[in-house]
């Protein structure tokens, strides 16, 4: 049997050392990483105030029964800034299921979200709804006339 050659100690001490070496860059890449998602993350806030929205619906929500399916109206023109608006009272309201405005006519209780133009009492009607509550800040509560 041919005996084994031992590497030179210069070359495990080489090895070592760029081990050393890249575990300080990436513990510099992690910090660096660490400090800019901070400055990051408080310069770019929550853009659709998800919290804000939270407790904006809180009172409506009360005031429905906790297994109601809940219908959406909102007076916001088809497109993006309705999606976002629907998507983010989807979130707020879960668990309960919200249904988009097409669907709202299977629901008993219907959110109305607006921008604040028309009268949330004439729209409802125009959708066999009644006006339950207005909370404020363009939100209100309907409830589906019997028939």
């Amino acid at each position: 049997m041919a005996k084994q050659q031992t590497p030179p100690p210069s070359a495990s001490i080489g090895a070592l050392a760029t081990v050393a070496l890249v575990t300080l860059l990436a513990l510099f890449g992690a910090l660096n990483y660490y400090g800019f998602l901070g400055e990051y993350s408080s310069a770019h806030t929550d853009p659709y105030e998800i919290g804000a929205q939270q407790s904006r619906f809180e009172q409506a929500l009360a005031a429905v029964p906790p297994g109601a399916r809940l219908g959406y109206l909102s007076d916001l023109p088809a497109g993006d800034q309705e999606t976002a608006a629907f998507n983010i009272a989807r979130y707020v309201i879960a668990p309960r299921l919200l249904v988009e405005t097409g669907g709202a006519a299977t629901t008993e209780w219907v959110i109305g979200d607006f921008t604040g133009v028309g009268s949330p009492a004439s729209i409802g009607a125009a959708h066999n709804l009644r006006l339950v509550k207005e909370y404020g800040n363009g939100l209100v509560l309907y409830r589906r006339n019997s028939r």
